[in-house]
């Protein structure tokens, strides 16, 4: 089980002068597995609640979907989400290519 995101910034370890910042956590979002980031500093991630157990048939819609998180008002932490995707079932991955978005 993962740890909520308080937590786990106090469990890292930083070279000295470093530090570090949740730029989204929860409830704005829940079980990120993968994201990247565009031009435009917006967090693409994908949110899985599917994986790694439920596999589901081609007709059945998941429960995965790929967010976009904005800072909006320049602070530093994510406060627009915005659902690219849904129904996805194990998504994994998530990539730029020729101009549009891939998701594995």
């Amino acid at each position: 089980m993962a740890l909520p995101t308080r937590e786990s910034l106090e469990m890292m370890t930083l070279r000295p002068r470093f530090s570090v910042k949740a730029f989204a956590s929860e409830p704005l979002i829940g079980h990120i597995i993968d994201f990247t980031w565009d031009a435009r500093g917006r967090m693409w991630a994908i949110e899985t609640k599917d994986y790694p157990n439920t596999v589901l048939p081609d007709s059945v819609p998941g429960h995965d979907r790929v967010l976009i998180l904005e800072d909006t008002n320049h602070d530093g932490v994510a406060d627009k989400v915005t659902v690219f995707a849904e129904g996805l079932n194990l998504a994994t991955s998530i990539t730029f290519a020729n101009g549009g978005v891939i998701v594995a």
